[in-house]
């Protein structure tokens, strides 16, 4: 009940009152006009209307729209005037889901979202459409339905942020000419047929799979490269070469149980390399 319905009660309950005692007295002429005073008053008074700060009220008077009052006291005359719809201001949040539905590739899945909506204009929320917030309930499910038909599976599942801002594109389309902004759209959960997990799961890691060769084979590319790069170097300077070929067979020396066999093709020349002649002998003493 309203501020102006409890007051026109009140003064409604004291005029009876008074009309009552005046009744009993024998003065039925005046109790009879107290009475009706009384529920004349009453009728003016509830017109008093509270409407709270995050509420409007949609008057018409004789039927046609008038304005949108509010926040605060206002009152408007009974009988003349009415008050169409109260409309609340805030953001509202509607969960909601397609289940069943079909995408690009024939793949059924069940997708659930929420969408956060609020009135921007009062008026067009009233006149325009009988219930905004069912209108705006049943336009999200449509258009979710609709999008998820014009995306392929992978795509859904990989591009989640992008298809709920399209979502919310088309539902704000819908509900603009009712007064209603949509401010975000969010897919909460995307379930995949059972018998298609396995598949999807096999694809993720045949994925992976490749990944993991093209880093492989990126990194060998990467060191043939230097390979090359240490061979040039190495064919414009012959100490160089030696020093790094002596420094392998060092090496190769220091492990146990090594034998080593030294190609005819050496690129060394043995006869003047006493380095090399001394690493056999270190290596000769670790076997020992």
């Amino acid at each position: 009940m309203t501020v102006g319905g409890i007051f026109g009660v009140l003064i409604f309950f004291v005029f009876f009152m008074f009309s009552i005692s005046m009744f009993m007295s024998g003065s039925i002429l005046f109790g009879l006009v107290f009475l009706l005073v009384g529920i004349f008053l009453a009728w003016l008074i509830s017109g008093l209307v509270v409407i709270k700060e995050w509420e409007r009220i949609v008057i018409l008077r004789l039927g046609r729209f008038t304005e949108v009052r509010g926040p605060g006291i206002t009152y408007y005359f009974p009988g003349m005037e009415r008050v169409a719809n109260r409309v609340d201001l805030r953001t509202r949040t509607y969960h909601f889901s397609a289940e069943k539905t079909l995408t690009r590739d024939n793949i059924p899945v069940d997708v659930d979202a929420v969408v956060f909506f609020r009135v921007f204009s009062s008026k067009e929320a009233t006149l325009n459409v009988e219930n905004y917030s069912r209108a705006a309930e049943l336009a999200s499910q449509t258009s979710l339905r609709e999008v998820i038909g014009q995306r392929e599976l992978d795509e859904l599942l990989s591009n989640r942020e992008a298809i709920s801002e399209h979502v919310q594109e088309i539902i704000d389309e819908k509900t603009e000419r009712w007064g209603v902004k949509v401010e975000g759209v969010e897919i909460r959960d995307i379930t995949v047929p059972s018998e298609l997990q396995d598949e999807i799961m096999s694809q993720a890691r045949a994925e992976r799979e490749r990944r993991a060769r093209v880093i492989h084979a990126t990194a060998e590319v990467q060191a043939a490269d230097k390979m090359i790069e240490a061979a040039q170097k190495y064919g414009r300077n012959e100490m160089a070469f030696r020093l790094r070929w002596l420094n392998i067979l060092h090496e190769i020396g220091r492990e146990q149980n090594t034998t080593m066999l030294i190609p005819t093709s050496f690129p060394v020349k043995l006869e003047s390399s006493e380095s090399l002649a001394k690493l056999m002998q270190e290596t000769k003493k670790n076997k020992e």
